[in-house]
């Protein structure tokens, strides 16, 4: 296999099966996308430089491509986040059903759970629980959107009737980030970890 530039010039060749090697070593995600690699070093807009590290490593070439890990909130993260919204958007026009409001503070807590370590169980850092949210290990739009509209328990909110919540147009906010894609509903409900108390509304200033 031989690897061409814009202009015509061969960078450089590859057998086939050297090729299968370094196509194998890409992370899928769960729904069989294919994704930035295991070590996080690029995130999925960087492939082509990650394959470009893997190539010339494979053929003994040190030091080809030098990058550094995206940053929480960085532009790339932040194009994902918007692309996340259209997707959202555009389903639900497509089911006939009005559009979900853009919420300020459920945009930047949403952020703030891309950043912290997610889980099914829905917990943040300091043991307290978050309602009405979706989580996915997916760092960009369209891995994340699959995945949700593949489960019956994520896909409802998405799709929600208006009113579902009590308010005419759901507000939702979404984030993306090195852990992974969060979308938050209606409003910050929080169960603290040492009380059990759960918090419905919680001031985005109160949030630790």
């Amino acid at each position: 296999m031989a690897f061409e530039a814009a202009g015509g010039r061969i960078l450089g060749t590859m057998s086939a099966g050297d090729f299968i090697t370094v196509r194998d070593s890409v992370r899928v995600t769960r729904n069989g996308r294919v994704g930035h690699p295991t070590d996080s070093r690029y995130d999925t807009s960087q492939w082509n430089l990650w394959f470009t590290d893997e190539f010339n490593s494979l053929g003994g070439i040190g030091g080809a491509a030098a990058v550094t890990p995206p940053a929480a909130g960085t532009a790339s993260f932040e194009q994902e986040r918007q692309e996340l919204i259209r997707l959202v958007s555009e389903e639900r026009a497509r089911r006939g059903l009005s559009a979900l409001r853009v919420d300020s503070d459920l945009m930047e807590f949403a952020q703030i759970r891309a950043n912290e370590p997610l889980s099914a169980a829905h917990r943040r850092p300091n043991g307290g629980r978050v309602h009405r949210e979706n989580v996915t290990a997916s760092t960009n739009a369209r891995g994340a959107f699959d995945a949700w509209m593949s489960s019956a328990g994520h896909i409802a909110p998405i799709i929600s009737e208006p009113g579902t919540w009590g308010e005419d147009v759901e507000p939702f906010g979404v984030g993306i980030g090195a852990h992974g894609a969060v979308m938050i509903f209606d409003r910050i409900d929080i169960t603290c970890a040492a009380t059990g108390v759960r918090t419905r509304g919680v001031p985005l200033s109160d949030i630790r």
